[in-house]
């Protein structure tokens, strides 16, 4: 996770998972921080688009620990959608 910010914090996740397409334009998996993971995965399975992960708690195992609320669902090319709120 790199941080940046600091009036409107964000965060970048940034990690490696195989392989994979290396293709321009091809993307697997992106996260958006909020402060409404759970308000904002209802809006978005009601426009029609699968929440696969259900607003749930976790931590990463980092160092040090990344504790957040998260959600996924799969965008309109079905790339992978994450939602999430660090709970620091």
């Amino acid at each position: 996770m790199l941080k940046s910010g600091t009036e409107s914090p964000a965060r970048l996740e940034i990690f490696c998972n195989g392989d994979g397409i290396r293709e321009l334009g091809a993307v697997r998996h992106f996260a958006l921080q909020t402060k409404t993971v759970d308000e904002l995965s209802l809006k978005v399975e009601a426009a029609g688009y699968e929440v696969f992960i259900k607003p749930k708690d976790i931590v990463i195992p980092s160092n040090p620990e990344f504790h957040a609320r998260m959600s996924f669902f799969y965008g309109p090319l079905g790339e992978q959608v994450e939602l999430f709120c660090p709970k620091e």
